[in-house]
């Protein structure tokens, strides 16, 4: 019985061990090659010197190209292409310089050279639940007890007032400073 199972043993692990690996989906290349790279480096892998892991990761035409060892990676335009005057971004094309608005409603982005896509990353202001304005909001301390010491706006009395929120389960009229929350509130005037 014991040479039974060292024998099953022994042919599950040489079944394991050339068993076909399951092929793995083709990344989709895209056309042109990689410049020549002039780059000399030390074979120093560290995560800030990849850029991008395929052609995927990176905009327009640009391709996912290795320098060095393999351990530096970064998106480029092909070899004899001229730079892309066009950016993809959300399903739509823009010209070089053209702005837009990001998928958020909030932020603005614009199409740069090489078909590079930069957008601002500021907070959205905006309640998607119900879309009014974060201004308009009541105060909501919430259920948890932190006693974070923050800011909302009173749209009655149209100022900022000092609360302390309990850490989760708020809203957006909630504000580090007061500052933060003039800034976004104060501009408008509630009182009727």
């Amino acid at each position: 019985m014991r040479t039974l199972v060292l024998v099953l043993l022994c042919v599950f692990s040489v079944l394991a061990t050339y068993a076909p690996k399951r092929p793995r989906a083709p990344v989709k290349q895209k056309p042109g090659v990689c410049p020549k790279s002039d780059i000399i480096t030390t074979c120093d892998c560290r995560p800030e010197n990849i850029k991008c892991r395929g052609d995927q990761d990176c905009p327009g035409v640009q391709k996912c190209c290795s320098f060095g060892c393999g351990c530096r990676t970064r998106c480029v335009n092909p070899a004899g292409r001229p730079p892309t005057d066009r950016c993809k971004y959300s399903g739509k094309v823009y010209k070089v310089g053209k702005r837009f608005r990001a998928k958020d409603g909030c932020n603005r982005c614009r199409c740069g050279k090489g078909g590079r896509v930069t957008c601002t990353k500021r907070r959205c202001f905006k309640d998607r639940v119900k879309g009014r304005y974060v201004c308009s909001q009541p105060k909501v301390v919430g259920p948890c007890e932190a006693r974070i010491p923050r800011w909302w706006f009173n749209k009655k009395a149209n100022c900022c007032l000092r609360f302390y929120y309990g850490g989760c389960k708020g809203n957006g009229n909630n504000f580090k400073t007061k500052a933060a929350c003039l800034r976004r509130c104060k501009t408008r005037s509630y009182v009727k």
